[in-house]
C-alpha cells in the first residue's frame, strides 16, 4: 500500500461520476453541510488520475452550496476501470452493511443531549432522536397494539356482480331513481341495496 497524499484541488476541476447509481437527497446534502460547519470537512473526496469522483459525490454537492473553492481529495492511482466502478458501490454499500448497539447510541445520544449539543448535526430525524431523549416517546408503534382487541372486518365481497350499459342519460336518470341511488360521471360502481357507510368513530379503540 502506498502513504495517500491529501491535495487540495479547485472545486470546478472535480468531476462527478455520471453512472453513480447513490442518490443524495436535499436532506442529506444539508446534513453534510451541518457536519461540515461542525466539525470541518474531515473525510476527503476521493479521485481518479483525471480528477473524476470514486466517492465524495454527497461531499461535492455540500461544498458547492457552502461556496467552498477548494476541498480535500485523495488520488487513487492505478485503479482499473472496472476498480473504479466497483469502488463507487463498494463504498456506499458496506458503509450501509453496519448496525448499531442500540443501548450505547441511545447513552451516547441522551449524553449529548443533557450537554445541550445540537443533535441535528447526527444526522437522524425527529422520529427516531425522540425516542432516544424522551422516555414518553413511542419507540415501536408496533407496541401500541399489544393487547388490543382484534379489529375484524366484515366480508365486502359482493354475491354477484352485474354491468349495466345505459345507452342514453335519460336512461341513467330512470336507473338511478329506480335504485334509489345518485350515479354520476364519477360513479365507477355501486351497491344494491346500498352499504352501511364505514362508521369509523364508533370503531375506535379506547
Amino acid at each position: 500500500m502506498s502513504d495517500l497524499k491529501i491535495d487540495y484541488k479547485d472545486i470546478n476541476e472535480i468531476k462527478p461520476y455520471d453512472k453513480n447509481p447513490r442518490l443524495h437527497s436535499d436532506v442529506q446534502i444539508t446534513q453534510i453541510i451541518n457536519s461540515i460547519k461542525e466539525f470541518g470537512f474531515t473525510v476527503p473526496i476521493l479521485l481518479d488520475e483525471d480528477n473524476n469522483i470514486i466517492a465524495g459525490h454527497g461531499r461535492l454537492e455540500a461544498s458547492k452550496k457552502l461556496q467552498l473553492k477548494q476541498v480535500p481529495t485523495i488520488t487513487l492511482n492505478n485503479l482499473s476501470e472496472n476498480q473504479k466502478k466497483a469502488y463507487v458501490i463498494a463504498d456506499n454499500k458496506i458503509t450501509l452493511n453496519s448496525s448499531w448497539d442500540i443501548d450505547l447510541l441511545w447513552k451516547e445520544v441522551q449524553e449529548l443531549n443533557l450537554a445541550e449539543f445540537n443533535l441535528d448535526i447526527l444526522g437522524f430525524d425527529n422520529s427516531e432522536l425522540l425516542p432516544m431523549i424522551d422516555e414518553n416517546a413511542v419507540a415501536d408503534f408496533s407496541d401500541e397494539w399489544e393487547n388490543m382487541p382484534e379489529f375484524i372486518q366484515e366480508n365486502a365481497e359482493a354475491y354477484r356482480t352485474i354491468k349495466v350499459h345505459f345507452e342514453t342519460d335519460r336512461d341513467i336518470d330512470l336507473f338511478s331513481k329506480l335504485i334509489g341511488q345518485k350515479l354520476t360521471d364519477k360513479t365507477k360502481s355501486i351497491w344494491y341495496p346500498p352499504q352501511e357507510k364505514n362508521d369509523t368513530e364508533s370503531k375506535r379503540y379506547n
